[in-house]
């Protein structure tokens, strides 16, 4: 567990800590020139009619090769069938 201004956190205070740390607020109000013109193209791209098909759906394949990676005991025992027995 994590310790802030010297009391320990329990799991959820350690948690908010690491969320505040690594995925901090973003603000419109806090942008700068640069940060602008990138929310501003961003934003004109998520207009585009098509931008949704830009990328292909994950295959079965594909994620089944990733719960593998975890190598956690409930994904150990799933093969591509378990999801279509689902």
């Amino acid at each position: 567990m994590l310790t802030e201004n010297g009391v320990h956190l329990d799991a959820r205070g350690s948690v908010e800590v690491l969320a505040r740390v690594f995925y901090p607020r973003d603000l419109v109000e806090d942008d700068d020139a640069g940060h602008r013109r990138i929310r501003d193209a961003v934003q004109k791209v998520n207009e585009e009619e098509d931008h949704h098909n830009d990328d292909p759906p994950f295959t079965l394949g594909e994620l089944y090769d990733v719960l593998q990676k975890f190598n956690l005991k409930i994904y150990s025992k799933l093969t591509p069938y378990y999801f279509w027995s689902s």
